[in-house]
């Protein structure tokens, strides 16, 4: 599904006769593929010890096309299998009897993560003599692993920076003249009052309701102490009801703003 969601265009796929595959690939894409199945044929297997874990020997394989009109002389499972066979080379987790498998699902996640990320920006392919970032367009020199590890400092880094505080005064004399709105009262419940602008407002507002939060105000003066309830929009105009909420004053004088 992730896959079917991340292309426009009509694609060709080849799987192997695993049934899950053709269930898979059919919710997923429906009848929008090319599809075909690459099924191999093995002989009889060895009793020999030494081919006990070993797949038997292929003498063949014959092709079932499953929608669309795929092209036959694309239909092979070799890149893939290559693939699969470079990452469980390189990936002692994806060895086959051993105890080196993940323990935990989002560890064997950021494995899998780290070993494509250096697959394709510091290992140099035979066939490409560059990386495949570098074929790509994506980077302009083989990356070290000191580059790499820098990328989770970094990130780190900005995930402990700590943003500094806007004061809704600098918010209030940064608004240009032109903004307006109105606060209402409702008549039909007086626990509630309606500010009612245009987009320009609410951007104002909105940037006022996060310096304020910022700032741990309990509310904001534009009129009684208040709290955002819900948004509404109504042709052109747009609209906030506010629930009045009890509070303590602060000892700070109230700011007005412009009505």
């Amino acid at each position: 599904m992730d896959l079917a969601s991340r292309v426009t265009t009509r694609i060709q796929i080849t799987t192997d006769g695993h049934r899950a595959y053709a269930e898979a690939v059919e919710g997923a894409f429906g009848m929008d593929v090319d599809y075909a199945m690459l099924i191999k044929l093995y002989g009889a297997p060895s009793d020999r010890p030494d081919t006990r874990y070993s797949p038997a020997a292929c003498i063949g394989t014959r092709t079932g096309i499953l929608s669309g009109t795929p092209d036959h002389d694309h239909i092979s499972t070799s890149y893939v299998e290559r693939q699969n066979l470079n990452l469980r080379m390189g990936v002692r987790r994806f060895t086959r009897l051993t105890n080196a498998f993940s323990k935990k699902f989002e560890n064997h996640c950021h494995m899998v993560a780290i070993y494509h990320a250096y697959y394709n920006f510091c290992r140099v392919h035979q066939t490409l003599r560059v990386t495949p970032a570098m074929e790509a367009g994506l980077a302009h020199h083989v990356w070290s692993l000191e580059e790499l590890v820098g990328l989770l400092e970094r990130k780190a880094v900005r995930r402990g920076s700590v943003k500094s505080k806007t004061n809704p005064d600098r918010v209030c004399a940064a608004a240009p003249d032109t903004i307006k709105f109105t606060i209402k009262s409702l008549q039909e419940d007086r626990s509630y009052i309606l500010i009612e602008g245009d987009k320009a407002a609410f951007v104002f507002l909105s940037r006022l309701f996060a310096a304020h939060a910022q700032a741990e105000d309990c509310g904001f003066d534009i009129g009684p102490k208040c709290a955002g309830n819900a948004f509404f929009n109504r042709g052109s105009k747009l609209g906030l009801y506010l629930h009045r909420l009890p509070c303590v004053e602060k000892k700070s004088s109230h700011r007005t703003h412009k009505t």
